[in-house]
């Protein structure tokens, strides 16, 4: 089912994207103070990015099948490791480095109290 004000939008190239940013142009331009009679979300709405990225990660989380969350989930779970892995292993390499740098060992050029120390 089509609704005539979709129909029209679809004339306009890229209109899903264009018309929107256009319309909301236009009432912050001619009206800036308007968002703020409305309330605190329509205000939010005008003033930033996130409370519109999270009406999108609602409509996004809502339009998901609940059969395919162990899916979701198992994905997710794999993604954040690896990147919390990637940056618990440069932030090691880093103290490991700067460790070396900064705690030089108190003994003799020759001697070797830590094996794992560079001469």
């Amino acid at each position: 089912m089509q609704l005539p004000i979709k129909r029209a939008i679809e004339r306009v190239p890229g209109g899903m994207m264009i018309v929107p940013l256009l319309i909301g142009s236009l009432i912050a331009t001619f009206a800036p103070e308007g968002p703020k009679f409305f309330g605190s979300f329509t205000g939010a709405l005008f003033t930033g990015a996130l409370p519109i990225l999270a009406v999108f990660y609602v409509c996004m989380g809502a339009s998901i099948n609940v059969k395919a969350t162990p899916y979701i989930l198992k994905k997710g779970g794999v993604l954040f490791g690896a990147k919390v892995g990637t940056a618990s292993c440069s932030a090691w390499s880093w103290a490991i480095s700067w460790a070396r740098r900064r705690f030089r060992p108190a003994c003799s050029p020759g001697c070797r109290r830590w094996p794992w120390w560079p001469p």
